[in-house]
């Protein structure tokens, strides 16, 4: 089994008190609604890594880009149930922290 990397959406209730203390602290937006992505590295024996600077900065430029669609096309509900319908896809230049724009 590869690496797995992923980002993982819990309800704002099960993070930890530190984590919402630090999400406070630097001001960092969360979603409307009940959920918190949180960054996950499962590695081949299915243990948790803490992820680097690196797997943030690209889940980071993942995760901006994949915000958009959720936001902005209405019929994206349909693409959940399988119609038949064409790929979606969409194309986004974003800046990941210390990494330029990718």
């Amino acid at each position: 089994m590869p690496h797995q990397r992923a980002i993982s959406f819990e309800p704002l209730g099960a993070i930890s008190r530190e984590l919402a203390t630090e999400i406070e602290r630097h001001g960092w937006p969360v979603a409307v609604g009940d959920a918190c992505p949180m960054p996950l590295h499962i590695d081949p024996d299915f243990m948790a890594v803490p992820p680097c600077q690196d797997e943030l900065a690209r889940l980071e430029a993942l995760a901006q880009p994949l915000s958009r669609p959720i936001d902005n096309t209405p019929e994206l509900e349909d693409y959940w149930h399988w119609s038949g319908q064409e790929a979606l896809r969409r194309q986004h230049r974003v800046q990941a922290q210390d990494h330029g724009s990718v």
